[in-house]
This record gives structure tokens, C-alpha cells and sequence, in this order.
């Protein structure tokens, strides 16, 4: 009697091991499909820098300085062939300064000699000036020397006549001081003096030599301006007018476009690494949304479902394992009770009336396992139908019901929604989104209306033959929405029968004015 628990309880077993593959089936899908939706999410950020960076670049990418204009059409070959003319152009310059400065400082040299020298001639004018005013003292120091020695010689012719020795020395005296005089005029008169003649032919000489020096200034000044014309003309020539005839600064300009090249060469290289990355991750992208559309696919979601779809569903599977342990473990209870009541009835007088019972209970329990079996079927069976119903009808049943909303509000409301949250929503002219329990409580009636009738017309090979009755449901409406509510369930008699009870005249020749085929019974 026992032996007709053990299918029950190996089908709750293996429905149970079912479930549990099928919850860890699903939790690893979710596990998976995050890990998908984070690498999408790197991969879009990786690209959203990419292509800002790529942005970025074409913004600061543009036309070449003004100055270099004129050179950025040079090959690398002419461009050294330019540098290596400038070099010689700054060799050939270098050694016509050279020449200028050391003509300068001939010119110097020379003009400072003259100088000195004219300054020397000077001072020669001076002495022989001094000559002749030498001769002039010498006269006269010959004169006072006569006349000295005149007084002398007569204070000493004197002397005797006055007797005294005074006059003796004094005359002495005179007579040799005329003397020292008249040598040292004598000394003065000999010493020689310079000539006049050669001064002035010396002086000539190095006149000269100054006013040719400054001459081979001139000329080397003169060669380094035809000099710098031919820089500024080959400079020109060449497209290195912006450097205004400088050989230093057309250096600096073969400087700048060697680097803008350089920085051009770079740009080149760093855009094409950030289209190959801009490529790789757009194909990292399309692989890993392939890969989360074909994992959905197996597991039997939409292509996009999301993550909060797999949790209710695992959240679904869950319950169903709970009900099958439960179920499981009532099977075992009444298991062990007929266990101890079967044992029992073999030990008591009344076994066969207790055998007569079991029999009775193991047919009650054999018929509630066949119907167990049958509601699981029915059960997985309804369940995926929902689900498909849901993907394939649902979005038809809150468009419909969208536009009766707003057919019943007169457009005050206009489209109603399911959020991600899987709660409803409804969105009015201006675009405010509000939940159902916002909503003045005709408006509330009038959502779900929309909703119920939307669903019938979705629906409409389903339970068509069975009518749809509706007891005073205009009520809680005004004038105009009672009328648009009304011409709804006039288009929803249009597939199914509606049956409106209600007790208020007016709304029933409401309905006898919106749809003249309806019928009014009177109970």
C-alpha cells in the first residue's frame, strides 16, 4: 500500500532537482549577463573617450603658421639642401664681419696714432716758438751780462779811489753773476731744435694711412650689404621671407618646420591608433551584444531582456521550489502517518477495515498526484504562454490602451506604460509621469477601463464567446468623459457582447445615443 508513495515522491524530488538546475541556471545567465552589461558599459565609455579625444585632435588640427606657409611643401631633401646653403651663407658672413672688424680696428689704430702724433707736432710748434723767444732772452741776457759786468768793473775801478772792501766784493760779485748769465744764455742758444718741414711730412703720412683704412671700412661695410641683399634675395627665393633677411632666425623657421612635420608625422601616427582602438572596441561592442542577445535567446527571454526580468524570474522558480519542498514535505508527513496507522492497524482487530481505508486513501492520493501532475503541466504551460503573450501582445494592449486614456480624458492623458521597475504609468500633454494612486479617483477608473478594454480587443479569439459585464462603472465620471467612455465600450460591443447594468436613466440613454444598435432591458 505504501509502494504508491514512491512515484509521488520521486516526481517532487526530480521536480525539485529540476528547479534547483533551473534556478542555478538562471542565476548564472544573471551573473553573465552583468558581466556582459559592464563590459558594454566599459566599452561604451572607452569609446565615448576615444571619440572625445579623436574630437579634441580635428579641433586643434589646422593650417600650418602662417610663417611656415610657403615651406611646408618641402622635401626632406630640400629642406637639408636649404639648411646646409644656410650654413654657408652664416660662414661666408662670419668672415666678412671678421674683415669689417678688423678693418675697424685698423682704422683705430691708425686714427689714434694720428691723433698722437698730431698731438706731438703740437707740442714741436710750441718749443720752436720757445726758440725764438729763447733767443730774445738770450739777448737780453747777454746785455744785462755786459751791462753787469760794466757795473762790476767799475765798482772795482772804483774801489781803490773809496777804499773800502765792500766795493771790492761787490764788484767781484757783479762780475761773476754777468757771467753765470752770460753761460747759461750761451747753453740755452746751443741746444738743438727739431725741424718744422718734417713734422708736416710725418703728420701727411699718417693722414693718409687713417683715410685709407677708413676706405677698406667702407668697402667691408659695403660687401656685407651686398651680402645681406643676396641673403634677403636667396631667403625669398626659397620661402624664408618671414625672416626678414636673418640667417638665425631662417635657422629657427627650418627648426619649426622640422618639428611641425614631426608633430604631423605623430598626429598621423596617433589617429591611426585611435581608429584601429575606435574599431576594436566597436567590434568588442557588437560581440558582446551578441553574446548577451544569444544567452537571452537559449534561456528563453527577449533578445533585450533585462536584468530585473531574470531576477523575477529566478524570484519565480524560487517560490515554485518553496511550494515543491513544502508539498515534498507534507508527502512525507502523510507518508510516516500512514506508516504508523498501517502498523498499527496490523497489530489491531479492526485491520481489515483500516486495510479497506488505506486502499481508499492511497486511490484518493493516486487520483490528487494525477491531478498534481496535470496542474504542474498546466502550470509551466500557462507560464510560458503569459510570457510570450507578454512579449508579442503587450505592447498592443497599452498602445490601445493609450489611446482610449486619451480619447476618455479628451487628451489630458495620453500614454500609458510599464516603467523598468514593472509598475504602471501614465503621461499626460506636457509630459509629467505619474503613478495610477496620483490620480483623481475618475481618472484611476477610467486608466484601468482603458487597460481592461484594451486587453478584450487584444484578445479577442479568447473567451469570445462569453459576454463582458460591466455594473455602473460610468458613474465616478462627468458629462464629456462619461460620453468618450462610453463610445469605447460601444467599440469594444463591436467584437465581444457588453452587458452595462446601472440604475441612473441618463447614462442609459447614453449608451442608447452612442451606439443606436444597443439594446436596453428594463428589470
Amino acid at each position: 500500500m505504501l509502494a504508491s508513495w514512491g512515484p509521488r515522491r520521486d516526481l517532487l524530488a526530480q521536480t525539485q532537482q529540476q528547479l534547483n538546475a533551473e534556478i542555478e541556471g538562471l542565476k548564472t545567465l544573471r551573473a553573465r549577463v552583468e558581466e556582459i552589461d559592464r563590459s558594454i558599459e566599459e566599452s561604451r565609455t572607452s569609446l565615448h573617450e576615444a571619440l572625445r579625444l579623436e574630437d579634441e585632435a580635428s579641433m586643434h588640427e589646422g593650417e600650418p603658421p602662417h610663417e611656415l606657409a610657403e615651406l611646408v611643401g618641402l622635401s626632406r631633401e630640400d629642406q637639408y639642401q636649404l639648411a646646409d646653403s644656410l650654413e654657408d651663407f652664416e660662414r661666408r658672413r662670419a668672415k666678412l664681419e671678421h674683415s669689417l672688424d678688423a678693418a675697424r680696428m685698423d682704422a683705430v689704430r691708425s686714427q689714434s696714432d694720428y691723433e698722437v702724433f698730431a698731438e706731438q707736432a703740437k707740442a714741436a710748434d710750441s718749443k720752436i716758438q720757445f726758440a725764438s723767444q729763447r733767443k730774445v732772452k738770450l739777448g737780453l741776457a747777454l746785455a744785462l751780462t755786459l751791462l753787469m759786468a760794466f757795473a762790476g768793473s767799475f765798482v772795482l775801478y772804483s774801489s781803490p779811489d773809496h777804499g773800502g772792501v765792500s766795493y771790492l766784493i761787490a764788484g767781484v760779485a757783479l762780475v761773476a753773476f754777468a757771467l753765470v748769465i752770460g753761460a747759461a744764455g750761451v747753453s740755452i742758444a746751443l741746444k738743438p731744435i727739431p725741424g718744422e718741414d718734417e713734422l708736416d711730412e710725418e703728420l701727411k703720412k699718417r693722414d693718409w694711412v687713417v683715410q685709407q683704412d677708413k676706405k677698406t671700412v667702407e668697402a667691408c661695410e659695403r660687401s656685407l650689404r651686398d651680402f645681406d641683399v643676396q641673403v634677403v634675395s636667396f631667403l625669398e627665393a626659397n620661402g624664408l621671407k618671414a625672416a626678414a633677411g636673418s640667417l638665425r632666425r631662417a635657422r629657427r623657421l627650418l627648426d619649426q618646420l622640422d618639428d611641425y612635420h614631426t608633430s604631423c608625422t605623430t598626429e598621423n601616427l596617433n589617429h591611426q591608433a585611435r581608429s584601429l582602438q575606435c574599431a576594436s572596441i566597436r567590434k568588442e561592442l557588437a560581440e558582446c551584444k551578441n553574446q548577451r542577445v544569444e544567452l537571452c535567446r537559449k534561456a528563453g527571454f527577449d533578445d533585450g531582456a533585462s536584468l530585473e526580468a531574470i531576477s523575477q524570474a529566478i524570484e519565480r522558480k524560487e517560490q515554485d521550489r518553496a511550494k515543491t519542498a513544502a508539498a515534498a514535505a507534507e508527502t512525507d508527513r502523510q507518508h510516516g502517518e500512514l506508516s504508523e496507522r498501517l502498523a498499527a492497524a496490523r497489530s489491531s482487530t479492526d485491520f481489515d477495515e483500516a486495510k479497506f481505508k488505506c486502499e481508499e486513501v492511497e486511490a484518493r492520493l493516486r487520483e490528487t498526484y494525477r491531478r498534481l501532475s496535470v496542474l504542474f503541466i498546466a502550470k509551466r504551460s500557462l507560464e510560458a504562454a503569459i510570457a510570450e503573450w507578454e512579449r508579442k501582445s503587450q505592447p498592443e494592449v497599452y498602445r490601445t490602451a493609450s489611446r482610449l486614456l486619451s480619447q476618455m480624458t479628451d487628451g489630458a492623458w495620453r500614454q500609458v506604460r510599464m516603467n523598468a521597475q514593472g509598475e504602471l504609468e501614465v503621461i499626460d500633454a506636457v509630459k509629467t509621469v505619474r503613478p495610477p494612486h496620483l490620480l483623481s479617483l475618475g481618472t484611476r477608473q477610467q486608466l484601468y477601463l482603458s487597460l481592461r478594454i484594451a486587453l478584450l480587443l487584444s484578445a479577442v479569439n479568447v473567451g469570445r464567446g462569453l459576454p463582458v459585464l460591466c455594473d455602473d462603472i460610468l458613474v465616478n465620471f462627468d458629462d464629456e468623459r462619461r460620453a468618450q467612455a462610453a463610445r469605447a465600450l460601444a467599440e469594444l460591443a463591436r467584437y465581444r457582447q457588453v452587458i452595462l447594468f446601472t440604475c441612473h436613466s441618463d447614462v442609459a440613454a447614453l449608451m442608447g445615443t452612442v451606439d443606436p444598435r444597443s439594446n436596453l432591458i428594463q428589470l
